[in-house]
């Protein structure tokens, strides 16, 4: 779908992100800007060209003794016969080249019919199994969709750059297009790839990009995609007509779904095992509920052995880049305890020096988990090919799936401020207790990995841990950027520049936050942001020079010197908490809420663009 329409002027107009001829207007702002930042965070891991032929042979396999689609050119004509530069007459036209060659297949013009649940993204051509199909008038839905089908009518908008006949690809690192027609084109890609993955149980998925009278297909798994070189539709008619030839014949596992994951609701006998209050919190836990399915976890200590597990289906989606550990944790019945537990399904990084999660949990105490049925990403195996681009590294990811027997919610639904601040407090003493008793750093601290459970903080997520030495030194560097980049000390660059976390110091150093940030008729959790603040900034503080000698100078350099080691000691953080939570009464039931913008409260839409 043409993600700008013409409009008569010429001025050039300077935003935030990019340069723009005002004569290619966004029909949709927030959507245009949302494709540009896919485009920038997807960047390198595009890998190209491969062959058409090969990849049609590697990824979509004959069925034995089945002959190859014979070849027609005529339909395919059709597609761009219509008006130069006109793309919506080409959606039918492709339609009615292709649905002969792929009876087993729906092909739907989805263009108009958004799926309201998923970012309303609405792919030019949705591909659904016959028997799969969306309910009642919703012509997307992502959680039932094979793969799709993106049509472009100009070469132009095509998002990548063979490289020249003949030349090296190792040597040739220019494979993504700089363009605002191909950042749009890989943003929107990138975007439809997300929520499908998003809301079904996937290993892999395909789909298909048309650009005028070319061609390409794509295959995408965790760490990256791999894109075939473009080829004349037209004049070679095979290799299309061949993908959904072959496509059509491929089982779920061929495909890309996950066959840990029933492709079948959960049977009435299955449901009626469960007890009505279970069901509810069950679809309570996730907002897209339609139906129940069975999902396997391998247990820790036999992984031949799989428990199984109803759910909520489809998954709710959150994660909006096709890439990455696509972390989905859900509430989910263990059919073995007839119990609700907290289930947590992702793609961990498997380098050496990291641990299987549960095997962390299995070091301070003993849970449920283990890598699914052998499913792992495999476009990092191809960077090395002789067709291949240059592109960022990419780690191989194992599927990993593992079950906890406490059950919380999300930090952020806290029903009073003291809960809030005591269930830091938990993960905080539960933090002290993995690096100072069972050698453990966490690295990944943040409000999504802190759950309130009925006891009390919960912390999870110790997929990005690393077990750290006597001497308390990480046997590897590990975590996520938002970790990492705390700001431990002043750097200054060869050109005297002092550099690394400027915003941060600066709030901390004036004592902005805690000036700033007041809560009425909270004074114990004033004072305690106040004491954290102070105690905080003592990492952005210049050091007291040893040549200073003066009274008062002794007198800071020994305050300086014992906040410092303060934020070495155990428990340091977590008496701080407990010491305001015991000062004296805190609000009752002060639970967070939504505040809206001034503009959602005028339309009553969460989802429009901010006014300027």
């Amino acid at each position: 779908m043409a993600w700008y329409e013409w409009s008569q002027c010429g001025v050039s107009v300077v935003t935030g992100f990019v340069i723009l001829d005002t004569c290619l207007v966004p029909l949709d702002t927030k959507r245009f800007f949302a494709n540009e930042r896919l485009a920038q965070e997807t960047s390198g891991l595009f890998l190209g060209a491969m062959p058409p032929d090969q990849f049609l042979h590697d990824f979509l396999p004959l069925v034995q003794d089945a002959p190859e689609c014979r070849e027609s050119t005529g339909p395919f004509k059709e597609v761009v016969s219509g008006t130069p530069g006109e793309e919506v007459p080409m959606y039918e036209s492709f339609i009615n080249a292709v649905k002969k060659i792929a009876p087993e297949l729906k092909f739907v013009d989805t263009h108009p019919k958004p799926d309201t649940q998923r970012d309303t993204l609405t792919p030019d051509i949705s591909i659904y199994t016959i028997d799969n199909q969306p309910r009642g008038d919703a012509k997307t839905d992502f959680s039932k969709m094979d793969l799709f089908v993106e049509l472009k009518s100009a070469a132009r908008s095509d998002p990548f750059d063979d490289p020249p006949p003949h030349s090296k690809a190792g040597e040739f690192c220019f494979f993504e297009k700089d363009t605002n027609d191909a950042r749009q084109t890989r943003g929107q890609l990138a975007s439809y790839a997300a929520a499908l993955t998003g809301s079904q149980f996937r290993v892999h998925n395909f789909c298909v990009l048309v650009c005028g009278t070319y061609a390409r297909f794509i295959l995408w798994d965790r760490v990256g995609a791999i894109v075939t070189q473009r080829f004349d539709y037209i004049k070679k008619p095979r290799f299309l007509a061949g993908f959904f030839w072959r496509y059509n014949s491929l089982d779920r596992l061929q495909k890309g779904y996950d066959t840990s994951v029933s492709d079948l609701p959960a049977t009435p006998e299955d449901i009626r095992s469960i007890d009505t209050e279970d069901l509810k919190r069950l679809k309570a836990d996730n907002p897209v509920y339609r139906e129940f399915h069975i999902l396997m976890v391998p247990d820790r200590d036999n992984p031949n052995v799989e428990k199984r597990f109803v759910v909520s289906f489809p998954p709710n989606y959150t994660a909006c880049s096709p890439f990455g550990r696509a972390t989905r944790p859900m509430l989910a019945f263990d059919m073995e305890t007839s119990k609700i537990v907290f289930l947590k399904d992702y793609w961990r990084t498997d380098a050496e020096g990291t641990e299987k999660e549960g095997n962390i949990y299995a070091l301070l105490e003993a849970k449920k988990g283990n890598d699914i049925r052998k499913h792992k990403t495999f476009t990092h195996t191809l960077r090395d090919k002789e067709w291949a681009c240059r592109s960022n590294d990419m780690p191989l990811l194992r599927h990993y799936r593992m079950s906890l027997d406490v059950v919380g919610k999300p930090l952020t639904s806290f029903s009073s401020s003291r809960q809030f601040v005591s269930a830091i407090a938990d993960a905080m003493e539960a933090y002290d207790h993995a690096y100072f008793d069972a050698g453990v750093l966490h690295c990944d601290i943040s409000t999504g990995n802190i759950l309130i459970a009925d006891k009390g903080g919960l912390l999870i997520d110790w997929d990005l841990c690393v077990k750290v030495d006597a001497a308390g030194r990480p046997e590897r560097t590990g975590g996520v950027r938002q970790f990492m980049e705390a700001f431990d000390e002043v750097n200054e660059h060869e050109d005297g520049v002092v550099y690394g976390g400027r915003l941060k110091s600066g709030l901390l150093l004036t004592n902005r936050i805690a000036n700033e940030v007041k809560f009425n008729d909270r004074p114990h959790l004033n004072e305690l942001i106040s004491e954290l603040t102070h105690t905080f900034a003592v990492r952005y503080e210049m050091k007291p020079s040893q040549a200073e000698s003066e009274p008062i100078q002794r007198l800071l350099k020994d305050y300086h010197s014992e906040r410092m080691e303060s934020l070495q000691k155990r428990d340091w953080l977590v008496d701080a908490f407990k010491r305001h939570l015991d000062a004296g009464p805190w609000p009752a039931s002060d639970k967070t809420h939504k505040k809206k913008r001034k503009n959602e409260e005028e339309d009553g839409s969460a989802s429009k663009v901010p006014k300027r």
